[in-house]
């Protein structure tokens, strides 16, 4: 590809869109939004009336001239949507889940792998970079993620599972070093905990659920890294700064790694296909153990 704006579609123009992605993308000299689509017509709207909008993901994509696409839909359309663009040769950059069952991924062809990036921002988050630094190496560590999708204005039913356990998946894998051969966890009402197993040997401890506080940190013997709260001095150098807040941060430092892999590049931290499968496995082993 040229050294031009890369011209990118949004399929899902909701909440994630508007507070991370659309946000993101404009602060990313070579990605240009160019077209979105969503079945409400208020979400097209407000991504602006210089960009193109469809009420049918199959419209943007028969309109052939995005460059790539990122699927921001409902978790349980994100493998289908994906599909229509690669069906095309468009890249994807696939927001988690990466589908809603394995087989949705078993029969896609190699050309198709190649094409998709699971969008795993989390681990570009400053903390995470510095703690991904900091843990000694071997070392065994816990995560905990709790959130409530209300405070993100979600109208969607979604298990802590399908919404928590891909981060921490990711997370167990990024801090480690090290990827995850098996999972086991067990569940009581909106929360889920058990241990991911490591090809090392390590087993790290996992918790994920919905309440109505937000809670995230990891611990390593004795420590605790809270990721949930910000000391008045990061707020005041990131304020001198003008530094975008994490999770922002976290989702324009991938889209910069994507840019270069849509240009050829191979960048270091980037996920692929087998992060997507592995993640989307372990996922249904711990709904089939839990009996849900």
């Amino acid at each position: 590809m040229s050294s031009r704006p890369l011209q990118v579609g949004v399929i899902g123009a909701g909440r994630v869109f508007q507070r991370l992605y659309g946000p993101a993308i404009d602060r990313i000299p070579g990605l240009q939004l160019v077209a979105v689509a969503d079945p409400a017509s208020d979400a097209r709207e407000r991504a602006g009336a210089s960009i193109a909008s469809y009420a049918s993901s199959d419209d943007l994509i028969q309109a052939r001239f995005c460059d790539a696409v990122i699927v921001l839909s409902p978790g349980q359309m994100h493998a289908a949507h994906a599909e229509l663009a690669l069906a095309e040769g468009i890249p994807v950059l696939l927001e988690k889940p990466s589908a809603a069952t394995p087989v949705e991924l078993e029969d896609w062809p190699a050309a198709w792998r190649q094409l998709v990036s699971p969008a795993r921002p989390r681990r570009y988050w400053p903390r995470y970079l510095a703690l991904r630094r900091d843990l000694p190496k071997g070392a065994t560590f816990g995560l905990v993620l709790q959130t409530s999708p209300a405070a993100w204005g979600s109208g969607h039913e979604v298990s802590p599972t399908d919404d928590l356990l891909p981060h921490l998946i990711d997370l167990a894998e990024w801090l480690s070093r090290s990827a995850v051969q098996a999972i086991s966890g067990t569940a009581a009402g909106d929360h889920g905990a058990g241990h991911l197993r490591l090809v090392d040997g390590r087993a790290i401890a996992w918790k994920v659920g919905h309440p109505d506080n937000y809670e995230e940190y990891v611990t390593a013997g004795t420590r605790q890294y809270r990721l949930d709260t910000i000391s008045i001095r990061e707020r005041l150098v990131a304020r001198l700064h003008g530094t975008p807040p994490a999770d922002l941060l976290g989702v324009i430092r991938m889209l910069r790694l994507w840019e270069r892999r849509l240009r050829g590049e191979a960048p270091p931290g980037l996920p692929g296909f087998e992060t997507a499968a592995r993640e989307t496995l372990f996922r249904e082993q711990i709904r089939s153990d839990m009996g849900t």
